[in-house]
């Protein structure tokens, strides 16, 4: 049959119906898809506002050992930054790979005081949105280098980031707090905008690599050792160990083959020594390491990004021709 009726005519129209139905929802489907961002697990809607949850942004997991005992107080302060990418992060790698490279003409001609800011300092554009999305929600932004820091009650921050924070009793020791999920940001802020979130957690411990050994001749400098291997004459603190499984300077200039760089030529005469320091120095250590070598190097404090009360700053040691930097450094 061939009428309105007949069933082959109903197969085709049931068999069109269904086809296109799968098609919508096949379309549907994709929609959604190439909606979401591709880095976030979650998408939400916050006072008209599109959010999400990128994976980049995730405050990391629980510690091995650790126990939950309660949620942060709402009234305890907590310090958080959001790390900001610099402006032209292929411009620089290229200036690092070049500074580095003795084959490029840039090869050591380091940028000069307020060059590198200039350059490669953050889009003010993001910093500006940054600090708006966080203003939004009650919590005073302000930027300081590549990084714009709150300084909130914990319910305010709770609440602006759309989590919550837990405390834990740590395996070996001591409290910390950890965000229980990836923070909420702007839809727009979420390719990459956003290098990270400081201060989501203080459950990581950072530990030191360095481990005791045993002493060597019952905590001085045995006649393994090469006898002044930093090439001066250091005094007796200096040859003695402080305590048992502990190194002498000494000792150490001996292991790191300083005494090999001396006989060389190498003793770094007319160069400036930069260590880095996060943690407060007494100049009254410095003298007494000098007196011990019997040193009278020039030593400068240089301010690291506006530095601070005992961090981030370096200290440059000037090894004029009659010096010589030595094998260790004052603790």
């Amino acid at each position: 049959m061939l009428g309105d009726g007949s069933p082959g005519r109903r197969r085709t129209r049931a068999g069109g119906w269904h086809r296109a139905r799968r098609a919508l929802i096949t379309a549907a489907c994709l929609t959604a898809l190439v909606a979401l961002p591709l880095s976030s697990v979650e998408a939400v809607t916050i006072s008209g506002l599109s959010s999400v949850r990128p994976e980049a942004l995730a405050p990391g997991g629980v510690p091995a050992g650790a126990r939950a005992i309660g949620q942060v107080s709402d009234a305890q302060k907590l310090e958080i930054s959001v790390a900001l990418p610099p402006s032209d992060p292929r411009g620089l790698a290229a200036l690092l790979a070049a500074l580095n490279d003795p084959a490029s003409p840039r090869y050591h001609h380091w940028l000069h005081r307020g060059q590198f800011r200039a350059q490669f300092g953050p889009d003010p554009s993001t910093a500006d949105a940054v600090i708006s999305w966080l203003d939004d929600h009650g919590l005073h932004a302000t930027l300081s280098g590549y990084l714009v820091k709150v300084s909130a009650p914990e319910d305010r921050v709770a609440t602006a980031l759309g989590v919550s924070f837990e405390r834990y009793a740590l395996p070996h020791g001591g409290r910390g707090y950890l965000a229980t999920s990836t923070p909420l940001v702007p839809r727009a802020l979420a390719r990459g905008q956003i290098d990270g979130i400081l201060g989501l957690s203080t459950v990581a411990r950072f530990q030191s690599d360095d481990r005791p050994v045993a002493a060597k001749g019952g905590g001085t400098t045995g006649p393994a050792d090469q006898a002044h291997a930093d090439g001066l004459t250091p005094c007796l603190g200096a040859q003695t160990a402080a305590e048992p499984g502990y190194l002498t300077l000494d000792a150490m200039g001996s292991d790191y083959g300083v005494g090999s760089l001396l006989d060389d030529g190498l003793d770094g005469s007319g160069q400036t020594i930069g260590l880095y320091e996060l943690g407060a120095m007494e100049s009254t250590d410095i003298a007494a390491y000098q007196a011990c070598f019997g040193l009278d190097n020039t030593v400068q404090t240089v301010n690291v990004d506006g530095g601070g009360a005992g961090a981030g700053r370096i200290k440059a040691t000037r090894t004029p021709t009659r010096e010589r930097p030595t094998s260790g450094t004052p603790s």
